[in-house]
């Protein structure tokens, strides 16, 4: 039966620590959660959000989520509590398999985090970087936490076929080579205090598993550098996606080069479980000279 609708669970089995050498602004954090739930529209969702680099229309985002709806409904039984992927992903072409397990792990990466209390994401590749970087590797994302001005940076990293063991250890790579030359730097005017390489293996067919790297607490931390830690940038991020889900990749741009709303928008909200939602903007001063140049 496909997976249409239950909840399922994903447990965290694996945590594993990295200290480093004493660097300014590093503070480390473990997960701190050990299992995530989720519908099978959030996981859809977040695997479209996760896709894109650039601002997409509303329609392109729709047809991504359905797109991974197809891409694991029916490789998901909709039965047991636990996520994992049915043996039939194993039928698909080597590279059509690479992209659903990529994907999926980036959704569940991005939920992982969400879940642990940070409420702002956006791409790595968005942010500017104030210093020369150390590697011509990266990390996946960069998340913000209310009440903190530091930033975690994200690794994902999946796989459905590779043993526990093996995979653990390319979690671990991933970690030391893409998420620890970054500790420490300015990413998007935020100090990158701490990380993670959050794995989820999913070759067992009864029960995918989290594997996580962090940033282990240090004994004797580092004051922060001189260099005011801001991450606005990564919040700013998180909202022009937002804005590119609703409204369109024009209205996203607009308001990255600081020409949206304009003149005359007004915003359509509607009441519901107690709070106001904004659900779409109407220009009437556009609407009418648009209506005049079509007469």
């Amino acid at each position: 039966m496909a997976w249409t609708a239950k909840y399922k669970k994903i447990e965290l089995t694996s945590v594993a620590g990295h200290s480093h050498r004493l660097i300014p602004g590093v503070i480390g954090r473990a997960p701190g959660i050990r299992q995530i739930q989720f519908s099978p529209l959030e996981l859809f969702g977040a695997m479209a959000r996760c896709s894109h680099l650039h601002p997409i229309n509303t329609d392109a985002v729709t047809l991504e989520s359905e797109s991974c709806r197809h891409l694991i409904a029916h490789h998901v039984d909709e039965r047991p509590d636990k996520v994992s992927l049915l043996a039939s992903a194993k039928r698909l072409k080597d590279f059509s398999r690479t992209h659903l397990v990529g994907v999926v792990g980036a959704g569940v990466a991005y939920l992982q985090m969400i879940r642990d209390g940070y409420v702002w994401c956006d791409h790595f590749e968005n942010q500017l970087l104030l210093e020369t970087s150390p590697t011509k590797r990266s990390p996946d994302f960069v998340f913000s936490r209310p009440g903190h001005a530091d930033v975690a940076i994200t690794e994902s990293k999946a796989t459905h076929g590779s043993s526990r063991k093996q995979f653990t250890r390319s979690v671990e790579n991933g970690y030391v080579e893409q998420v620890e030359p970054y500790l420490g730097m300015h990413i998007g005017g935020a100090t990158a205090s701490h990380g993670f390489a959050i794995g989820s293996w999913m070759t067992s067919p009864t029960g995918a598993e989290l594997v996580i790297d962090h940033t282990a607490v240090p004994v004797l931390a580092a004051p922060p550098d001189d260099v005011p830690s801001d991450p606005t940038a990564v919040k700013r991020g998180n909202y022009l996606t937002v804005l590119a889900l609703m409204f369109g990749s024009a209205v996203a741009r607009g308001a990255r080069d600081g020409t949206w709303p304009s003149p005359g928008t007004a915003f359509i909200v509607a009441d519901w479980v107690g709070r106001q939602w904004i659900i779409g903007s109407h220009n009437p001063i556009r609407a009418a000279t648009i209506g005049s140049l079509a007469r």
